[in-house]
């Protein structure tokens, strides 16, 4: 069952006319569009337009279709036909030629504009000529734009034509928009480095209550059962070699108190050779169970990634994730894989328990301790549970974002 609409605070004031320009529609299928749909969920739906990607939104349509924000979607075209191998040569060239796709999103902007009678444009981290149709759409007809960095843009996209892009427009968007958020404090501070500009820290939020009660509700199995941990989310170049590690841990064997350490993998897909006797897949787990999943998990893990490939370094720089939210609102204990200067480690640092190497030794004794130490655990999962109260509650989503988008502001 889809979440239903909660009126947020104010609900008296009309939100503006937006359209809402992305690659991708909001949806539960993936860390950004689970953020982004959160953002507008409460958006009156007579007042938003989605214009976004036609093979994006047909893959969201199979898999979460009830999670579509309910108003108008216009779609346009996807230019890059196929896939190829190696990527490193073939990525630049078929995302050159999606660049094209500039002319008839403005052309599909310009239409919804028009007849729409539209107020205000959003636009978050995407391919690099959907954030410059959003941002010379609001040029083009003085509108607002406002911007949300949701990963480092250039990092996010190949090298060519869609990087030039990039840079050719970034600082113009970034001094230019009405609205600036930024999806960490290191991103916060790196943007206003390189480009003058102090954006505003915004990440996920959730109904902490629905967390709260799944987790009070569902009561662990004591010693001698195994002590079951769990990951939630996607599984990509920003995790992958960190959570490949811990999982040749685990179906090495691996015991604490004569208890086996056993992990859950809830994913839209999982590399076969991650599993094993103490691993197991479980495919895509629905937002509104997510509560439930994480409540049965003793301890819950974020593993993320330690290559030194420079574009993946500065997204693990610069980026955190809604995983990281979804645990803590749970009231589990959270363990962070993390090289020390992973933008998680400064922001959840002190709510979760950290470990900066793969090595087994370190996870080992960490889990150890998640799992005997009460006393440590209690008072890590109080401090989460604050921090998501304070900053990532939905009461706090009215607070910090919404109310830039109301009629009267």
């Amino acid at each position: 069952m889809a979440e239903a609409p909660r009126p947020p605070e104010g609900v008296g004031v009309s939100f503006r006319r937006l359209l809402l320009l992305w690659h991708l529609p909001p949806s539960n299928t993936a860390g950004a569009p689970i953020i982004v749909r959160r953002l507008f969920r409460d958006y009156d739906p007579g007042r938003l337009e989605v214009l976004c990607c036609a093979r994006e939104y047909r893959a969201a349509a199979r898999s979460a279709a009830e999670s579509l924000l309910p108003c108008p979607h216009t779609l346009f075209p996807n230019f890059r036909p196929f896939t190829l191998r190696p990527h490193f040569f073939f990525r630049p060239l078929l995302d050159g030629l999606n660049c094209l796709r500039l002319i008839p999103i403005l052309r599909a902007g310009r239409r919804i504009i028009r007849e729409k009678r539209i107020e205000s444009i959003f636009t978050a981290t995407s391919t690099a000529e959907v954030n410059v149709a959003a941002y010379l759409l609001s040029r083009e007809f003085g509108l607002p734009l406002h911007y949300y960095e949701t990963d480092d843009w250039e990092a996010c996209n190949a090298r060519g034509l869609p990087r030039w892009l990039i840079r050719r427009y970034q600082g113009e968007i970034f001094r230019s928009a009405a609205g600036l958020w930024l999806v960490s404090p290191e991103m916060i501070r790196d943007v206003e480095r390189r480009f003058g500009v102090t954006g505003k820290f915004l990440h996920h939020f959730v109904d902490a209550g629905a967390y709260r009660r799944a987790s009070e509700t569902f009561h662990l199995a004591p010693p001698p059962a195994p002590v079951e941990v769990a990951y939630a989310g996607s599984i990509n170049s920003m995790f992958r070699d960190a959570l490949a590690a811990f999982c040749r841990h685990l179906n090495a064997g691996m015991t604490l108190g004569g208890r086996q350490v056993r992990l859950s993998i809830y994913s839209h897909a999982c590399p076969e050779e991650f599993l094993g006797p103490a691993v197991s897949f479980h495919g895509f787990v629905p937002t509104e169970r997510v509560p439930e999943v994480l409540a049965r998990a003793h301890v819950l893990l974020l593993a993320v990634s330690f290559s030194q490939t420079p574009h993946i370094q500065q997204l693990v720089r610069t980026s955190i994730f809604t995983k990281t939210i979804d645990y803590l609102a749970s009231g589990r204990p959270v363990l962070l894989v993390t090289p020390p200067y992973s933008a998680e480690v400064e922001y959840f640092g002190g709510v979760t328990h950290a470990v900066m190497t793969t090595e087994r030794g370190a996870i080992e004794a960490a889990l150890g301790r998640l799992t005997a130490d009460a006393a440590y655990t209690a008072d890590l999962s109080r401090r989460g549970a604050d921090l998501v109260e304070r900053e990532h509650s939905l009461e706090a989503l009215d607070r910090v974002f919404l109310r830039h988008f109301r009629g009267d502001k």
